[in-house]
């Protein structure tokens, strides 16, 4: 029997060439992010989570298995160093080696119940429950 497909987002070069999201930029007040959930993160060069292409860029792992491809730091400001309270980079629930948080940048965040619930949910694209009904 074959193994398990692997899932994966849409990504863009990261470090080594591995693939990260893109995690474009957002206002302040608004709600859009990118939300990696129940996937995986693996490959053969070193890689960041993400890296923030604009202030106020979004970006949460959830429920997601990392390899060790996943650089100790996880994520990158790029252009926006010293910028870094505009930027929402999580992750919750992860496992594997690269979910490891020892090491990551300082500001990544740490989600309370309510704020993950908020973001994992799919209810503004499936409110009939059509999205959690698709085989895994």
């Amino acid at each position: 029997m074959p193994p398990p497909a692997r899932r994966h987002t849409r990504a863009d070069a990261g470090v080594g060439g591995a693939p990260h999201p893109d995690t474009g930029g957002r206002s302040s007040d608004d709600e859009t992010r990118v939300r990696v959930r129940d996937c995986t993160v693996d490959g053969v060069a070193p890689t960041y989570l993400g890296r923030a292409w604009r202030a106020y860029a979004r970006v949460i792992f959830y429920r997601t298995d990392m390899s060790n491809v996943v650089v100790r730091e996880g994520w990158d400001a790029w252009n926006y160093k010293g910028s870094e309270s505009t930027l929402t980079m999580a992750e919750a629930e992860c496992t594997g080696q690269g979910a490891n948080r020892t090491g990551r940048v300082p500001w990544s965040k740490t989600l309370t119940g309510d704020e993950l619930a908020k973001f994992v949910s799919v209810s503004y694209v499936s409110a009939d429950g059509w999205l959690n009904a698709q085989p895994h």
